[in-house]
């Protein structure tokens, strides 16, 4: 035990509570910043599908109704339809069902049914209506290996990233079978579905990897929805519901792909999906400064340990050599001890 003289106990005591006292306030301040860049990006998240982050761009920017967009799905989904049955074709295999293809009518939500009003020129519809895709990695637990294919579960997606740092990996054989029924490409979207729900990344690589059951892969239909208006959305829509009651299961709640299929999208025309994307980018930059902040939290922690050591060690500057002894002060107690 590091004993000092009495006056210099209560120097150091006073020093340090006043030195952890400065840094409690830095961490109330990093709390109440946190919390204030929580509530800006889910306003600001509310404002762009609502449609009012662009209510003066659309003033000036007279576009055609995101109806248009509706009519070119069908065509998209027949095109990718056609392309399935010749790559069918050429390996011998049973070609896949013709999509079923709906009116416009049909694909746009009833009005009655809107979640909130949305612009004239844009539809209330479905992420099932407007993917290509809607489908989950692998139902069971593969075969690890030490090098092979990333092998990609919801740890690996997070502040919509998709990070290959702790990966596990399968084989070749095993992600070929995978990759059949589920396939990342670039500019897919990928949500995380059970667990810890609503992680969302956009694939920005050209390798293959594949799934676990546990993350949904929704393949964009880029001529329709911008991957990263996607992406935004989907984060907004989750800031919206309440996981715990909203989402089925029991203890681990699951977001299924029927109720993928079934969220209902704000969508609007392809050039206003560009400037909503350009203004959430610019705003989001600037809020990486205030996260950067926030990352001082474990830089404080390891402050107060050194206060800790340094005070313990006398270097705080609190030593007055002048004064009693720690020594004489141990000689005085064993005397009344005698």
């Amino acid at each position: 035990f590091p004993l000092p003289p009495l006056e210099e106990q209560k120097r150091i005591v006073k020093k340090v509570e006043s030195l952890l006292d400065k840094i409690s306030q830095v961490r109330e301040i990093i709390k109440e910043t946190r919390e204030k860049a929580v509530l800006r990006k889910e306003s600001l998240l509310n404002k762009a599908f609502t449609g009012e982050l662009t209510a003066k761009w659309r003033e000036s920017n007279l576009v055609e109704s995101a109806q248009n967009l509706l009519v070119k799905i069908n065509e998209e989904k027949m095109k990718k339809w056609e392309d399935e049955c010749k790559k069918a074709e050429e390996k011998g295999i049973k070609k896949p069902r013709k999509p079923d293809c709906k009116t416009v009518g049909e694909m746009i939500i009833p009005k009655e049914e809107e979640p909130y009003k949305i612009p004239d020129n844009w539809v209330w519809t479905t992420l099932g209506e407007i993917s290509l895709n809607i489908t989950d990695g692998a139902h069971k637990t593969p075969t690890y290996v030490k090098s092979g294919i990333p092998f990609i579960s919801v740890k690996n997606i997070r502040d919509n990233n998709i990070y290959f740092d702790d990966v596990k990996y399968i084989s070749k054989e095993e992600h070929k079978l995978l990759f059949e029924r589920c396939n990342p490409e670039k500019g897919d979207l990928l949500v995380t579905k059970s667990g810890t729900i609503g992680r969302t990344a956009v694939v920005n690589i050209d390798f293959e990897f594949s799934l676990f059951v546990s993350v949904a892969l929704i393949k964009n239909n880029e001529n329709i929805t911008l991957s990263k208006y996607l992406l935004f959305a989907m984060n907004d829509f989750m800031n919206k519901i309440n996981i715990s009651s909203d989402m089925k299961g029991g203890v681990i709640k699951n977001y299924h792909l029927e109720d993928i299929r079934k969220q209902r999208f704000p969508l609007p025309p392809f050039e206003e999906q560009i400037e909503i994307v350009k203004i959430l980018d610019r705003v989001m930059e600037q809020e990486k400064e205030v996260d950067r902040l926030c990352d001082m939290e474990n830089t404080l922690e390891l402050l107060e340990k050194s206060i800790l050591d340094r005070a313990f060690r006398g270097e705080l500057g609190t030593n007055i050599p002048e004064e009693e002894s720690a020594l004489e002060i141990l000689r005085k107690i064993k005397e009344k001890q005698i």
